[in-house]
């Protein structure tokens, strides 16, 4: 299901990895490519978990959120990457340690950092 003209101009400003994850599930990839990543100045990293064959927005980061914001620093230079995680005093300091890890990585590589 490709993304119409009007969804693409939506997303002008910030795009957000858990929304956009659960839109790419639902449509191809390739879509990406399509949207006007050049306009983005904020890219949330974000992302939901599947239990019991339901999306929860939990802010889990998955390989493919992680995959979508590589993708999307080909052409984006975003002034901010956000890193959203669950607030539960139980979420565990060594995951958020290395979400932020991997995006300040992928940062690099694109010549953003």
């Amino acid at each position: 299901m490709p993304l119409d003209a009007k969804k693409i101009k939506a997303i002008q400003k910030c795009i957000e990895k858990g929304n956009l994850h659960v839109t790419i599930s639902k449509v191809d990839l390739a879509e990406l490519g399509r949207m006007p990543l050049e306009r983005v100045v904020e890219v949330h990293v974000s992302g939901l978990s599947t239990q019991a064959g339901i999306a929860w927005d939990d802010h889990a980061a998955p390989a493919l959120v992680f995959e979508l914001l590589a993708r999307a620093l080909v052409r984006a230079r975003p002034r901010a990457v956000t890193i959203e995680y669950n607030w539960s005093p139980q979420f565990p300091a060594a995951i958020l340690c290395a979400h932020t890890e991997r995006t300040r990585r992928l940062l690099a590589q694109a010549g953003c950092a």
